[in-house]
């Protein structure tokens, strides 16, 4: 096992109120008990990138969140403010669904109505720091991604700046990167995830020749106009790198993968990823079913070895699926902890590996799951 901690002190003020979190034991008699929940939570949907796109405003205000990387060095990715995003959202004239109430819960969540996606959690920035592992290695394979409970999807925007940074290949070289955005909430894709995915192309080196011509967009620093001009650009340097988007809303027991009828309809991926969504008891069966559909499982006859490196051998054979959760060790006041969705994991046929332990302040974990059966 490595460690590593890195300060977030200087992060801006939004990230720094974030980082309380659910950790946060003051806070505990706002939190959602178990039994808030609804009986009835939201269906899964897909939503098309052109409909969300021609959703977006005519300008987005952003900041950028350093993550600190295993190797030393760190990258700056840019995300939607999130003051920026209630606007757009008291503004709305859709009522699909409560996340508004949801964010004027002092807890930042409201369990099964709003699960806390507009803001950036800490877990998010281990994930993203520990995925450095295993890039660029991934992206020379065809890479399939889940990110389940994205909220402003961290991680999935470290991959795609990744992915960015590579100097673009003749179109049958160039490996496909499918990219799979998952919120309880659509809300949280259309005003955080999508603009958090147009904003790392922004900024990422794919994007140069188009910012060069575009030299008035730099004129407002911390503001970004979404032209016709830059969305079709973004549309285009997607196709060039082969990169394709999807995005779902909904519950996860509603999730695609659950309900399909044979091994041949199943949507295996290569890298699935999730932080911060072990926080509420109740919802860890749900949340391992997803995980254990999502994931290619090993031969029977093959013994278990829960080795990274391993497991990414075997990902570049297209044979296995590499799952990384990152969590706080206890959720004070919700009921959720690695020990008992560790406890889950075991039960469900699977085996656990911690890559990564911040142990200041209220314990974090980055956790690798790979499957027994």
């Amino acid at each position: 096992m490595f460690k590593f901690d890195f300060n977030v002190e200087d992060l801006d003020e939004e990230i720094s109120q974030d980082l309380g979190g659910l950790s946060n034991e003051s806070t505990d008699d706002a939190r959602p008990s178990e039994t808030d929940v609804p009986e009835t939570l939201v269906a899964a949907e897909t939503h098309s990138l052109e409909k969300m796109l021609s959703k977006l405003p005519d300008s987005i205000s952003y900041s950028f969140i350093p993550i600190q990387l295993v190797n030393g060095s760190s990258v700056n990715l840019p995300k939607r403010e999130l003051f920026d995003a209630r606007l757009q959202l008291l503004s709305s004239d859709e009522d699909s669904d409560d996340a508004l109430r949801g964010l004027g819960e002092p807890s930042d969540l409201l369990a099964g109505i709003y699960e806390g996606g507009f803001k950036t959690w800490e877990c998010s920035l281990d994930l993203a720091s520990t995925t450095s592992r295993l890039l660029p290695n991934l992206l020379d394979e065809n890479l399939r991604l889940l990110e389940l409970g994205c909220g402003t999807a961290i991680p999935s925007l470290f991959v795609l700046h990744s992915k960015l940074s590579q100097p673009v290949k003749e179109n049958t070289k160039q490996k496909p990167l499918f990219l799979h955005l998952q919120d309880y909430n659509k809300s949280v894709l259309e005003l955080s995830t999508l603009p958090n995915l147009i904003l790392t192309w922004y900024f990422s080196d794919a994007a140069k020749a188009f910012r060069s011509g575009s030299a008035e967009l730099e004129e407002n620093e911390g503001e970004l106009e979404l032209s016709p001009e830059l969305l079709s650009a973004f549309k285009e340097c997607l196709s060039t790198y082969r990169i394709t988007l999807a995005f779902t809303s909904g519950a996860w027991d509603s999730f695609v993968p659950l309900h399909s009828s044979s091994e041949s309809q199943r949507e295996d991926y290569d890298l699935v990823l999730t932080s911060e969504t072990i926080y509420r008891s109740s919802s860890l069966p749900s949340l391992i079913r997803t995980l254990r559909a999502c994931a290619k499982l090993p031969p029977v006859t093959q013994t278990i070895q829960t080795d990274l490196a391993d497991s990414v051998q075997k990902l570049a054979l297209n044979s296995e699926t590499v799952t990384l959760v990152a969590a706080k060790v206890v959720y004070f006041g919700v009921g959720g902890s690695i020990s008992d969705f560790t406890a889950a994991i075991r039960q469900a046929g699977g085996e656990i590996q911690i890559l990564h332990e911040h142990t200041g302040g209220v314990g974090r974990q980055v956790l690798h799951i790979r499957w027994l059966r």
